[in-house]
């Protein structure tokens, strides 16, 4: 559910499955919004490293 999200946002990182991590928009991203989207994990979210806000709540997260 989350790499559909990001796919959704940053369509043209993506090449074919796969998260390009050196793509301007993954690198540059700021803010990133995936409430209530029932993601249940954020795997991948350690490539944003411009990123300041995150909005995840109403979603399926465990620790």
């Amino acid at each position: 559910a989350f790499r559909d999200c990001l796919r959704s946002f940053i369509p043209n990182a993506f090449v074919g499955d796969f998260l390009n991590i050196r793509h301007a928009n993954v690198t540059a991203l700021k803010e990133l919004n995936v409430a209530a989207k029932g993601i249940k994990s954020l795997e991948g979210i350690r490539f944003f490293d411009a990123l300041e806000k995150l909005d995840c709540k109403d979603n399926k997260l465990t620790v």
